[in-house]
């Protein structure tokens, strides 16, 4: 989906769904927090304006890659598709708005979205693996051109349970920018993981403890980013924890995270109107949301000799036990 703020160059490129109403309508859902939101709720229909749209279907496929990072406002993913490509994308102008889509596009889909217009829409699957709610009014999107190349190929998304498409691809546009946020401000982060059962509602982050309750800050950072607004489930681990490894993790939240001195839940925060934990009225005004941080890192100020040394192979026995066991390895009958 692409659309352009009407008092600046910036064109957001975003994945949102869709479905037909009839041969000259669309319906969707648009939310407020979202970039198109802002745009459309505060840039236009504020000013009683239809705002202008594409669809551009198909094509490269780090476009939809590009549209699905959580960039800021004002930031352009043509831009960020142009450098993981490591060369500027093609662009063509749209036949009736005023608009630029990738001449790689199968299918472009032109037209305008009217302000204080709704039909009504859904219900669709989430990435949360639900169906988000039952049929309510959504804005309309007027169509007013489709143009396409000959024997064109639809690509479609249908979001469901865990692992599908987009569960693959979001922890790949997530963990970048919350690593890089992170290491940007000095913080000692060996490693982010953010395992796609958890529908990017969890992120796992490995790191070296620099000083007593550190989990909170930066539990404070990962929730100040915006991808990091949907890790309602934050685990801190030590940096000997592969955080790809969830048997490792789970062993280290099991036996480091104190049941209750471990666990810090955060209340009232504004949420995703989809998310499934969420009463039937809150979800109608995204509210009620929280976080919680799981802090499954050795207490920073336990004397050395006071935490509890893992029984494993690599750490526990002597270096030439180690290598006496290992050189007959395969005498034993193990591979």
């Amino acid at each position: 989906m692409v659309t352009k703020d009407p008092d600046s160059d910036w064109v957001n490129w975003g994945m949102y769904r869709l479905m037909i109403h009839d041969e000259r309508s669309m319906g969707g859902i648009i939310i407020p927090s979202q970039n198109i939101g802002k745009m459309f709720y505060e840039m236009y229909e504020s000013r009683n304006k239809p705002m202008e749209f594409a669809v551009a279907i198909g094509g490269d496929p780090i476009i939809p890659i590009a549209g699905c990072t959580m960039l800021p406002a004002y930031a352009n993913e043509v831009e960020l598709a142009g450098a993981l490509r490591e060369e500027p994308v093609e662009l063509v102008k749209c036949e009736t708005v005023d608009l630029y889509v990738p001449a790689s596009s199968e299918i472009v889909i032109e037209g305008e979205i009217l302000p204080h217009e709704r039909k009504e829409e859904g219900p669709f699957g989430e990435y949360t693996g639900y169906r988000a709610g039952e049929r309510s009014p959504k804005p309309v999107y007027r169509v007013k051109a489709i143009t396409h190349r000959d024997d064109p190929i639809l690509t479609t998304s249908c979001l469901g349970v865990p692992i599908d498409d987009t569960h693959a691809i979001m922890p790949l546009t997530m963990s970048g920018e919350i690593l890089d946020e992170l290491r940007s401000k000095g913080l000692p982060i060996k490693m982010i993981h953010i395992p796609p059962e958890g529908v990017s509602h969890m992120i796992i982050i490995s790191t070296k403890v620099p000083y007593p309750n550190f989990a909170k800050k930066l539990a404070h950072t990962v929730w100040g980013t915006t991808p990091g607004t949907y890790a309602y489930y934050l685990v801190i681990v030590d940096d000997d924890v592969d955080v790809t490894n969830m048997g490792e993790v789970m062993h280290a939240f099991t036996t480091k995270c104190h049941p209750y001195h471990g666990i810090h839940t955060f209340s009232d925060v504004p949420t995703s109107p989809i998310n499934p934990f969420l009463s039937p009225e809150n979800r109608l005004k995204a509210t009620d949301g929280g976080y919680v941080l799981f802090d499954c890192t050795w207490p920073k100020d336990w004397p050395q000799n006071s935490i509890p040394k893992k029984a494993s192979f690599d750490i526990l026995w002597p270096e030439n036990i180690q290598n006496k066991v290992l050189k007959k390895w395969d005498k034993y009958g193990y591979k």
